[in-house]
């Protein structure tokens, strides 16, 4: 957990560090710096990630004059940031999303199959038929199972599909096996674990790329509405 300061500094503006917030109500901060009103915390899940609520665009280029090479893990960054980031360096991977948040007034649609939670046990089964295995692993995979809700649909003893959320509370990971689409049962899936993300007095929140049509359709049709583009960086300092 933040300092409770700290925390309240973020959550003047909610929604813009909505995945920061998330991630350290998880984990805790390894380091904190602070520059006036801009906040840089990092904390370690898969990797040690610098989340950044940047008051000012050239409060980045002190942040950079306080970290080393080690430091070259950013998270949710915004198009602004990276354009800093690539003229001064080169990046070993740049993953964007969009992301999008479902806001508190919007009414879920009820569901009509049997929704369960996913096991630890299923870990191997979602990372062998992942898309992201360059930016995941079995272990992350685990964690997040461990840590958050999740909800799963189990078709004849196969996990047919299933859903999770991130190390920073972010819904991700859906996912539903070939031979079981066009049932439903990714919307199901959805709408399960935004209700168990609103019970917990959360903002269900989510990144889509934007070359994923179906996703995006998906998410939009239950209301979600995007926030802005996010990246995830891997910098070559």
């Amino acid at each position: 957990m933040l300092p409770a300061e700290i925390e309240t500094m973020l959550k003047v503006q909610p929604l813009a560090n909505i995945s920061m917030l998330g991630f350290f109500s998880k984990h805790k901060p390894l380091r904190i710096l602070q520059y006036g009103e801009s906040i840089m915390a990092k904390g370690k899940s898969d990797e040690s990630w610098w989340y950044l609520s940047l008051k000012s665009l050239n409060d980045f280029d002190w942040f950079l004059e306080q970290t080393d090479v080690e430091d070259r893990f950013l998270a949710t960054i915004d198009d602004n940031i990276l354009a800093k980031v690539k003229k001064k360096y080169t990046c070993k991977w740049v993953l964007s999303c969009q992301r999008l948040y479902l806001p508190d007034e919007v009414k879920l649609p009820e569901i009509y199959m049997a929704v369960t939670d996913v096991l630890k046990s299923d870990a191997e089964h979602i990372y062998s038929n992942s898309n992201y295995k360059t930016y995941t692993s079995v272990e992350y995979i685990q964690e997040q199972i461990s840590q958050g809700p999740s909800s799963a649909c189990r078709i004849d003893d196969v996990l047919a599909g299933w859903v999770l959320t991130h190390d920073d509370c972010a819904m991700g990971m859906l996912h539903v096996l070939d031979v079981y689409r066009r049932k439903g049962i990714a919307n199901a899936l959805v709408i399960d674990l935004i209700r168990k993300i609103r019970a917990l007095g959360q903002i269900p929140f989510t990144y889509v790329e934007t070359t994923n049509e179906a996703s995006m359709t998906l998410v939009k049709g239950l209301g979600f509405v995007v926030d802005r583009p996010i990246h995830w960086v891997n910098i070559d300092r």
